[in-house]
């Protein structure tokens, strides 16, 4: 009788953890940047430009960082990303415990829009994408 030799439960640990290492890399990362689709092809990054008065979200970035509006302007963000975005008051990836903007989730291709009438300099975060880092509206 001839015997079938099986790998030593040491080699299938190893299988396994390459395994997952495998299917993992193949999975989009949490957060908000993510350059490949699932099958390793490039996916197109939003080039758009923003209007005046208008903040283009990308999923891992802000377009432009800095927005300087007079009092009584309409800032519009628009998310052109891949992802669902938010707009929170706040810096370093913590919104602020009373938020002056607050918007709801964003959907690719949706937009919201907050009016600045008091001056000061406004920063904000996306609570749930920190590698987009801060932006802010400054109203002089």
């Amino acid at each position: 009788m001839t015997r079938v030799r099986t790998p030593g439960r040491p080699a299938v640990a190893a299988l396994l953890v390459l395994a997952a290492a495998a299917v993992a890399s193949l999975l989009p990362s949490a957060g908000c940047s993510s350059s490949t689709s699932l099958f390793g092809t490039p996916t197109k990054t939003p080039t758009s430009t923003p209007k005046p008065g208008e903040v283009i979200i990308r999923d891992s970035s802000w377009n432009p960082q800095t927005l300087t509006v007079q009092a009584g302007t309409t800032v519009t963000w628009r998310n052109t990303g891949s992802l669902v975005h938010l707009v929170v008051s706040g810096a370093a990836c913590v919104a602020d415990a009373s938020p002056v903007l607050s918007s709801p989730s964003m959907s690719p291709g949706g937009t919201w829009s907050y009016t600045f009438t008091v001056s000061g300099t406004y920063n904000y975060v996306d609570t749930g994408c920190c590698p987009m880092g801060d932006g802010r509206v400054v109203v002089p």
